[in-house]
């Protein structure tokens, strides 16, 4: 699954999503243009592998989920993503403190938890954005 969505709007955040859940990429788009209109999905797909340096625009961060089921190495992952020189945002159910610590050592900005609040996730993204690095209250020991 590809697919790209918008066109920038002067003052917005533009993410692009990678997550292997159709369900979940949807959500995001849902839930985001509800409570978030500043924020604007470029992108969906569903491997770090389906993007297309080419093609897709280059957004502010990547929301990544942690744990696609397509075989790839999460920390390859990371190190893609950022290697092309774009913010990570880790997406995910994974709560393993080791794992996450790779993740950010591995050059990921920061962390939204799936089963947190919409508006955490929201000001996730914002954070990273702006440049900052993003650990959830509720997750710092993680980080």
């Amino acid at each position: 699954m590809s697919e790209h969505l918008t066109d920038q709007a002067p003052g917005s955040i533009r993410i692009g999503v990678v997550d292997d859940h159709p369900i979940v990429l949807r959500g995001v788009i849902s839930g985001l243009a509800q409570i978030a209109p500043d924020i604007e999905v470029d992108f969906l797909v569903s491997s770090v592998k389906d993007l297309d340096w080419d093609r897709n625009a280059r957004p502010d961060l990547v929301l990544l989920d942690v744990d696609l089921d397509d075989g790839s190495d999460p920390e390859a992952n990371v190190a893609m993503v950022v290697g092309r020189g774009l913010r990570v945002l880790l997406f995910t159910a994974s709560t393993r403190p080791a794992q996450l610590r790779a993740l950010v050592s591995a050059g990921a900005s920061g962390l939204a938890l799936k089963s947190d609040p919409e508006e955490d996730l929201v000001d996730a993204i914002r954070s990273v954005a702006a440049g900052n690095s993003r650990c959830p209250v509720t997750s710092r020991k993680r980080c």
